[in-house]
């Protein structure tokens, strides 16, 4: 059960080189990203995105095409760093679809699916029992106009959320994020700037006793009913029992780097 409340106030320091205690080797791996945008936005999105993965002896630079990347590191695992920085991560926090919307597509899913599979109606999203992954994206396709889908695993199969596009806060500035824990799972503490703080407390206003799904990508992070205006662009996601500390790490990465221009590799080597 994913729960939604109020943060207390969170510092978060920097973890770059200057300000940490480790002692940075002189030689490392350095990856060379192109971007289709601004190279600065990536850079400072890289950034973060590598602050809050835990990594210490770490620079990113912006560059005339795109981004350098130096991890003072000759062991590091470049292909998982690579993974982090150039998934999208796109952020949205959205009303739910109405339950029209939901048994349309139930309705559609239904007539569709093979017969080992079922499609169900359970209160404010379906669940479906496909197999894996790769068939619930099979089976669901395209979103229906004015939506965006996202998944979480349940058992059997998978739930099927739809995330409204009036209103929606995409791609938030997040000013802060931090991971911590309580006795339900590893914990991510979030603020959001003055703007979208003030648009996230409308859309909580508008959503009262509705769930209210936020989703990184297609990924269902949590969906809970709203029970007050949430005021201070300050919220804690509890992110469940079963996800491991690694996981917990790269969606707080990505959330902090939310919003990342398209970005891929260029070049990798040794410095």
């Amino acid at each position: 059960m994913h729960r939604f409340a109020l943060a207390v106030p969170v510092l978060v320091a920097s973890l770059g080189c200057g300000l940490s205690t480790v002692r940075c080797p002189s030689e490392g791996v350095e990856l060379r990203f192109a971007v289709d945008g601004d190279a600065s936005v990536a850079q400072a999105l890289m950034t973060k995105r590598l602050q809050a993965a835990g990594q210490t002896c770490v620079t990113a630079t912006a560059t005339a095409t795109g981004v350098a990347v130096q991890l003072a590191d000759p062991a590091a695992d470049s292909a998982r760093l690579t993974a982090l920085l150039t998934a999208p991560g796109h952020l949205r926090l959205a009303a739910n679809g109405a339950p029209a919307t939901y048994r349309a597509l139930g309705e559609a899913l239904s007539d569709a699916v093979p017969d080992d599979v079922s499609v169900r109606f359970d209160r404010d999203h379906l669940v479906v029992s496909a197999t894996d992954r790769a068939q619930i994206l099979a089976l669901v396709g395209a979103a229906p106009a004015g939506h965006r889908v996202a998944y979480e695993p349940a058992d059997p199969g998978w739930s099927v959320w739809l995330l409204q596009d009036a209103g929606a806060l995409d791609d938030p500035e997040v000013l802060d994020v931090s991971l911590g824990d309580d006795t339900f799972g590893p914990s991510l503490a979030l603020r959001f700037g003055a703007d979208d703080g003030a648009r996230f407390a409308d859309l909580t206003r508008a959503q009262l006793n509705q769930p209210l799904p936020l989703a990184l990508d297609d990924e269902l992070l949590m969906a809970p009913v709203v029970r007050s205006p949430i005021e201070g662009g300050r919220l804690t996601i509890t992110l469940g029992p079963t996800i491991t500390e690694a996981e917990a790490k790269r969606v707080s990465a990505l959330i902090a780097g939310a919003g990342l221009p398209p970005t891929r590799l260029e070049a990798e080597g040794v410095y």
